[in-house]
């Protein structure tokens, strides 16, 4: 990496990052019935910021072997396309998925959107105009955590004058999460290095990305009134990312039914050896099952 990277964008382009096959996009298809000419159950996975279908696998491959066909895209700018991030739209994130879906829509019955983190916030706005079977949000992330309504208010005009900002300056890079989370994404960073960490927190980051991830959550908000579909929430306890008084406060506003856990876990609730995981699979397979009666579905 270099000594002395000016800005997060040019870091990224320094580093060979998720060339591992596991960070693209997956489809794993099931046939259409022999008995009854119904089509099979389809899930749509959409990954958060910045991760990659890699971050899905796990629950695709549970909903798969119960019978699900899934699909999980990469978004825009994300993987291998990391470095560019920083340039794309909320819009190009959104509409990815719109088309993933209505391919979905096109050959499965019923349809579920699961989104993670910023996934989330894409999968509220993609369920609000394609109304699919069901939808689950894993710790959805609509608003900034650092997003106070002083800040909000106050936001255009500092815009104007701060361009970039060093998020990772205050950032514990010795956890235990954050080394998993780098082990994951950027194998090739030592985080055990105190020049690399110290390289890390003077990393400057554009502030268009905050803006696009604002106006995603904005466009989220305002679209979970217009969601029927019988809705999964779990948000984890420990979450130090998406706060869980925002995650109730969005899910008053879904307009279908809700059904909302609390779990003992932490942001990245689809890690399949991270604590609440059991619970994960537990809840999104019964709720997925019971899409499958439609008994069960005009129940919920």
């Amino acid at each position: 990496m270099a000594s002395d990277p000016a800005s997060m964008d040019e870091w990224l382009r320094e580093l060979d990052l998720f060339d591992k096959p596991e960070h693209q996009a997956y489809i794993w298809e099931h046939p259409k019935t022999d008995t009854d000419g119904e089509n099979r159950p389809a899930a749509l996975l959409i990954h958060g910021f910045p991760g990659t279908p890699m971050e899905t696998r796990a629950l695709g491959a549970h909903l798969h072997g119960c019978g699900w066909s899934v699909r999980a895209p990469l978004l825009p700018g994300f993987g291998p396309e990391i470095g560019t991030l920083f340039e794309r739209d909320y819009e190009e994130w959104i509409a990815e998925a719109e088309t993933a879906l209505r391919e979905l829509q096109a050959q499965h019955d019923p349809t579920l959107i699961i989104g993670h983190s910023m996934g989330g916030a894409v999968a509220l706005n993609v369920a609000a105009a394609l109304k699919p079977g069901g939808l689950i949000l894993l710790a959805p992330f609509w608003r900034l955590p650092f997003n106070s309504p002083l800040i909000r208010a106050l936001s255009p005009i500092l815009r104007v004058f701060i361009r970039r900002t060093r998020p990772f300056r205050s950032l514990d890079l010795t956890s235990s999460e954050m080394q998993a989370d780098m082990d994951a994404y950027l194998p090739d960073v030592d985080l055990d290095d105190p020049e690399v960490r110290q390289q890390i927190r003077n990393i400057t980051v554009p502030t268009r990305v905050f803006e696009q991830l604002e106006a995603l959550g904005d466009e989220a908000y305002d679209a979970a009134e217009r969601i029927t579909a019988p809705t999964l929430i779990l948000q984890g306890i420990e979450d130090e990312l998406v706060n869980r008084t925002l995650t109730r406060k969005i899910l008053t506003k879904i307009s279908g039914p809700v059904e909302y856990h609390e779990i003992h876990a932490e942001h990245n609730l689809l890690m399949d050896e991270a604590p609440g995981w059991s619970r994960v699979k537990a809840h999104v397979q019964t709720f997925a099952s019971r899409l499958l009666d439609p008994a069960e579905r005009n129940a919920l």
